[in-house]
């Protein structure tokens, strides 16, 4: 029950979006086809699809509402000396402002066009389509293997504590999860059965690096040490987990 009112919010946000939109071919095709990969629990990687094509989905309609040669024109723009585009942030202040003035819209309009677009930015942002993707993955009624990659990406060390972990928890209680990650909390506070290190050997011109792996369970003090030194935060991770089940930390 808790999936089906799920996706109906998804489509009527997805009709509330083409609405406002109604000659985007393009945003049709992609709302679309997020929604019916999202469906399929056939396919294990739905959810890295679903990701993507999202992704995919904020970056056109940030594009089409701030194109590049309308940023640059106005008078307020700088190119930022870490890219050769315009920024993400440059084109929120764009759909908040246009073209007119620092001092006019502070000063005049009295409006705080850098507050105004932070909403947007955060909508914008990977950490809503990260959430909504997991909590539509993780239903009670599907026990299909979950595989997802970098989850906590463009997510705070707090965000990833306080809304990440507990869905993994729970997810598996009824399903297998694979997950790739560079977080230590995803890997230690979730309580991962496995754990599986990757270790990339000499790059020889020509020729792929040999790799080379080690598994094992956290109890194994030699897995313990590779996560606190190759993952982040993983000395803080253990910290966490020995605080919340009440037990001595020994490494």
């Amino acid at each position: 029950m808790a999936n089906s009112v799920a996706w109906q919010d998804v489509g009527a946000a997805r009709r509330d979006l083409i609405g406002r939109v109604p000659h985007d071919r393009f945003l049709k095709k992609i709302c679309k086809g997020a929604i019916k990969v999202g469906r399929d629990k056939t396919n294990p990687i739905r959810g890295n699809l679903v990701a993507s094509t999202l992704r995919e989905l904020a970056t056109h309609v940030l594009h089409s509402l701030a194109p590049e040669n309308e940023v640059r024109r106005c008078i307020w723009f700088k190119q930022a000396t870490d890219t050769k585009t315009v920024t993400r942030s440059q084109r929120a202040r764009y759909i908040v402002q246009a073209g007119l003035p620092n001092d006019f819209v502070t000063k005049k309009l009295k409006v705080d066009a850098g507050a105004m677009a932070k909403p947007l930015l955060a909508a914008m942002d990977t950490r809503g389509i990260v959430l909504l993707l997991l909590y539509l993955a993780l239903g009670d009624s599907d026990d299909s293997p979950l595989i997802i990659n970098q989850p906590e990406e463009n997510l705070d060390p707090k965000s990833i504590f306080d809304e990440l972990v507990d869905l993994f928890i729970a997810a598996k209680n009824v399903r297998q999860v694979i997950m790739v990650t560079h977080n230590a909390n995803l890997v230690v506070n979730t309580n991962a059965d496995q754990v599986i290190v990757a270790f990339s050997g000499t790059h020889t011109p020509g020729k792929l690096p040999p790799i080379r792996y080690l598994s094992g369970g956290l109890e194994s003090a030699e897995m313990r040490k590779h996560v606190c030194d190759i993952l982040e935060g993983g000395d803080r991770a253990f910290k966490e987990r020995a605080r919340r089940l009440r037990v001595g930390l020994d490494r």
